[in-house]
């Protein structure tokens, strides 16, 4: 959701980071005012039998559908780059280290101008990134009892159709679990093995949700289908974690070769192979378990 790159207006003006967050931001929030606005006339049409106010109430429904369905394509990359203003790295030179923003280092850290716009995110993650799950949960609350079926509740069915009755919530928890892959884990332990430990976890925990909820509606494959994605995605993690270890030990054993027989001659590697192996074993089983016992009658 980047506005100035898809109306290719960096053309015309030599644009900055900071403009795209502004553009993208503002005119995500303005989306929302104006279905705000088309939700209001909407309530206010409700109960009317009169034909204007039956059309409005039908343009309205139309409206808001339609700005939930932009705001739900836009919002993962628009919360990535929201975080990306707090993603900054250190630069060497002569006279020390300076920290330049690494989606544009034209950017000094450190200037008083990009200090506001870290304020400015932050108030942008708290509307926004975390706004917009929030938004999705009580919509669907207010709805769960007619959303497959009611005229109140059709523009949120692509929230809603894919998931069975009891997980009409799971929308706003797919947003959470892509909010804090992809943003809070800027926070914790930037470009450590720890990051990437954490974030393991947290996928670990969410394949578990799936396999225990099987939250898909309709035929077999999807709930399977959900299970080896997120399993894929723990495997993916997971030898990040063994390619980041074996590059610091590669450092390690560089500058002690002594170390390696300490070691008795394995490096993460030769472990990691192993343990790949036993873990895509025990996920492709688990995943064929699964996918064998989902019962398909469930609404």
């Amino acid at each position: 959701f980047d506005l100035i790159s898809s109306l290719q207006l960096d053309c015309y003006y030599d644009f900055d980071f900071h403009d795209g967050l502004l553009v993208s931001t503002l005119g995500y929030m303005s989306l929302a005012m104006f279905a705000t606005l088309a939700s209001v006339l909407k309530g206010r049409a409700e109960n009317s039998s009169n034909r204007a106010m039956v059309l409005i109430r039908r343009w309205a429904d139309l409206v808001v559908g339609a700005v939930l369905a932009i705001a739900f394509a836009a919002y993962p990359v628009l919360s990535a780059k929201i975080f990306a203003t707090f993603n900054c790295g250190d630069v060497k030179h002569a006279n020390g280290n300076t920290r330049f923003l690494r989606d544009d280092y034209s950017i000094n850290c450190e200037d008083a101008t990009h200090k506001a716009m870290e304020s400015y995110a932050k108030a942008m993650v708290v509307i926004i990134s975390i706004g917009t799950p929030v938004l999705y949960f009580v919509l669907l609350w207010r709805s769960r009892h007619a959303k497959h079926g009611g005229d109140g509740a059709r523009h949120l069915l692509f929230l809603s159709q894919d998931y069975t009755n009891e997980c009409w919530y799971w929308e706003a928890v797919e947003a959470s679990r892509k909010l804090i892959l992809t943003g809070f884990a800027v926070f914790f332990a930037q470009g450590t093995i720890l990051q990437l430990v954490l974030s393991l976890l947290l996928s670990v925990a969410f394949l578990v949700c799936v396999i225990v909820k099987r939250p898909y509606r309709g035929t077999t494959f999807a709930n399977a289908y959900a299970i080896l994605v997120n399993a894929l995605l723990v495997a993916v993690l997971f030898m990040a974690i063994l390619n980041e270890t074996d590059r610091s030990l590669s450092l390690a054993l560089t500058n002690d070769p002594g170390l390696k027989w300490q070691l008795l001659g394995w490096t993460s590697n030769d472990l990691g192979c192993g343990m790949v192996a036993l873990v895509s074993f025990a996920i492709c089983s688990w995943v064929a378990f699964v996918a064998y016992d989902v019962d398909d009658t469930r609404n």
